[in-house]
């Protein structure tokens, strides 16, 4: 009893001594064991509570089960009526090791965790792997359709089209809208060879160029899809106006 007494004293001025250390020095992150309070006779972890109880109250000792090491320690409670309550739960300990005997004896100085803040913390825990995993998941797909994107040829075969070009202003964007589909075409005439053609039904070569663009949305590349005019093959006699529709 009295050598129970010099250990309690001694854990006492420890925690005292960090307490002191804190108040003095600023404040130091304290590191909480999550693991499994069980008795000697069941080291089990997930014995029922029951059964640790009765060994508990039968004069078995403590074991603590630490989560990370899998390592089963006889540990003394330096408050059995605290610890008790605690016997057979999943739990966040202070725990110390103190010299005994030329070897170590651990104790199990506070619950700082019950079970059901351990289970919440394991549940937020893998909320935040689960959405790590989600984002981890985007990007991948993200980087391969990247790869796709990059490795298309910019510019495609030279093939023929029939419809009609739209270009407004000089300052709006020209289209090129594709008779049979209504498909509306970013439009690329560099040279301008469709300058005095705006509006006209007719027909043309082009290829199609698809470039990879930095998004300004997400990281990675968009793809920027466009008919590059080769040449103007000529013009319909039939100058019927685009679909109404599609020339919105």
């Amino acid at each position: 009893m009295k050598s129970m007494a010099v250990v309690c004293g001694v854990v006492a001025g420890l925690m005292t001594g960090m307490a002191w250390g804190q108040a003095n020095s600023g404040a130091r992150k304290q590191h909480v064991q999550v693991g499994w309070i069980e008795s000697v006779a069941h080291p089990e972890t997930g014995t029922a509570r029951s059964v640790i109880q009765a060994d508990i109250a039968a004069g078995s000792g403590y074991v603590f089960v630490d989560d990370s090491t899998k390592k089963v320690v006889k540990a003394i409670a330096m408050s059995p009526a605290a610890i008790l309550p605690h016997a057979g739960e999943h739990v966040g300990i202070v725990g110390v090791e103190l010299p005994a005997n030329g070897t170590t004896q651990f104790y199990i100085v506070q619950v700082v965790l019950d079970q059901k803040g351990v289970e919440q913390q394991a549940q937020k825990n893998a909320e935040g792997h689960g959405k790590a995993n989600a984002e981890a998941e985007v990007e991948a797909k993200q980087k391969a359709a990247d790869d796709a994107l990059l490795k298309i040829p910019e510019y495609g075969p030279e093939q023929t089209y029939q419809g009609w070009f739209i270009w407004t202003s000089p300052s709006s964007p020209k289209i090129f809208i594709e008779e049979g589909t209504n498909k509306k075409w970013n439009f690329e005439d560099e040279k301008s060879l469709l300058y005095n053609n705006r509006g006209q039904h007719m027909v043309i070569t082009a290829k199609v160029r698809t470039r990879a663009m930095h998004s300004s949305s997400h990281p990675g590349y968009d793809a920027y899809i466009a008919l590059h005019l080769v040449s103007l093959v000529s013009i319909m006699k039939d100058q019927s106006p685009p679909p109404a529709a599609a020339a919105k």
